[in-house]
């Protein structure tokens, strides 16, 4: 009967061999002599059993170097093509040029820690931790194909960033940018605002994605990088509605800014481009910064969306529907934003003012008080 890992021959002298697949699919010889073929059988069962428990690793899979067995598994990983590029540029950019040339063996804790501790001082927190946050995923997949024992990624919360909260508009503040920016792009902003689309989603719709009468978008590419691509990920393909209060803003900028073409885009450039992401920011600082407010981004206007939308009382879900978010943790975002509203609304009910009307305090004494 054929056995499902590794196998046994007889040697010429005599003694029997054990081998089993290594992880580049050559066989690996078991050194060891034994004197009859169970006595091997008997070794491949037992390693079988070390590697269901996980505490078995492959000695030759642990001498592939790193460059290898990462750029390997990138190539055959199942996920978005535009994440695979942002994973190729962390590798070039920040891990092989440290770690590429070591084995997989050779890859200890404090070796991990002194190439964190490298990257503290040369590159932002945010390539830092996504660096770290990639090659732990790597690593971890050494570990499931037995190259190595244990991840060397112990650092606590390394793939973390914690950034310092940014500006968010409000809605008047929002129309109030949207007035001081050059007339081609105003439309954008508010899109942003009632969409709450990304950056790359909203200069990529065309005339064919926006229907008037029903006043919604369709989703279904961005623009990433120079060239228009699938949309981040499978959830972020959507249909969007739009308050019907920017109908006549909507119709006037396809008016004057987009062509007749149903592929026509509707923002671009006077060169018929997709407008640098950069660039837009800088208009937005710019008109942020002559109603007094610093700090504020394009991305921005997608936030306020999502808070706008969390307000209305929407679910966890409705907001991931809308956003074309994959898991409930960035839409927990906006509705921490309302539950801090309503916490100041209950600051002013208890102070006894509202909405500038006088409002009594509850009473403090037993039931039988506030029937009173």
């Amino acid at each position: 009967m054929a056995r499902s890992f590794g196998g046994v021959r007889r040697r010429p002298a005599g003694w029997w061999q054990a081998f089993y697949p290594g992880a580049d699919g050559r066989r690996v010889y078991c050194p060891t002599h034994f004197p009859a073929a169970q006595d091997a059988r008997d070794w491949l069962d037992e390693l079988v059993r070390q590697r269901e428990r996980g505490s078995w690793f492959d000695p030759a899979a642990a001498h592939q170097r790193f460059d290898r067995f990462a750029t390997s598994w990138l190539a055959s990983a199942r996920i978005a093509s535009t994440t695979k590029e942002l994973y190729a540029g962390y590798l070039d950019n920040h891990l092989l040029p440290t770690l590429g040339l070591m084995e997989l063996g050779e890859i200890s804790p404090a070796t991990v820690r002194a190439w964190y501790a490298a990257m503290e001082s040369k590159n932002s927190p945010t390539a830092r931790a996504r660096s770290y946050a990639l090659l732990r995923q790597i690593l971890n997949v050494a570990v499931d194909d037995g190259a190595i024992t244990a991840n060397p990624c112990r650092i606590k919360s390394g793939g973390t960033t914690r950034h310092k909260p940014k500006p968010t508009p409000d809605l008047v503040q929002a129309r109030r940018i949207a007035a001081r920016m050059p007339h081609r792009w105003r439309f954008l902003v508010v899109l942003a605002a009632t969409s709450t689309a990304r950056y790359g989603e909203l200069v990529a719709l065309r005339r064919r994605d926006i229907d008037v009468l029903r006043m919604t978008v369709s989703i279904e590419r961005q623009w990433y990088r120079g060239a228009f691509r699938e949309t981040k990920r499978p959830a972020s393909e959507r249909l969007v509605f739009l308050p019907k209060m920017i109908q006549g803003l909507l119709q006037a900028h396809l008016a004057a800014y987009v062509g007749p073409s149903a592929d026509a885009l509707v923002f671009t450039t006077r060169n018929g481009t997709p407008p640098p992401t950069n660039w837009i920011n800088a208009l937005v600082h710019r008109a942020a910064d002559d109603i007094g407010l610093e700090g504020v981004t394009f991305h921005s206007f997608r936030h306020l969306g999502g808070t706008l939308a969390a307000q209305t009382g929407a679910s966890t879900k409705e907001i991931m529907r809308r956003m074309g978010q994959s898991t409930p943790r960035a839409a927990m975002i906006y509705q921490r934003a309302v539950d801090e509203r309503d916490a100041l609304i209950a600051e002013s009910i208890a102070a006894g003012v509202t909405g500038g009307a006088k409002v009594l305090p509850l009473p403090t004494r037993g039931r039988g008080a506030a029937s009173r």
